[in-house]
């Protein structure tokens, strides 16, 4: 695969409630770390040099380097 042209960012939406998944989905326990954690290296493995969050402000996530 060619590498990604560095001009491409990725956005990662984390704003929601969780509503129907009962609370904070992304922050919850999935292998032994947070599910955020796990999309969040899916995209730096990708090779995405531009790496934006948007989450709420009451957000229990705290974001990794880089993004």
């Amino acid at each position: 695969m060619p590498p990604l042209d560095r001009g491409i960012g990725i956005i990662l939406l984390a704003a929601g409630r969780g509503t129907r998944f009962g609370g904070d989905k992304l922050s919850r326990d999935l292998r032994g770390k947070p599910l955020w954690n796990w999309a969040a290296r899916a995209a730096e493995k990708a090779g995405f040099a531009q790496r934006y969050l948007v989450r709420r402000p009451d957000s229990s996530l705290c974001p990794r380097a880089g993004w």
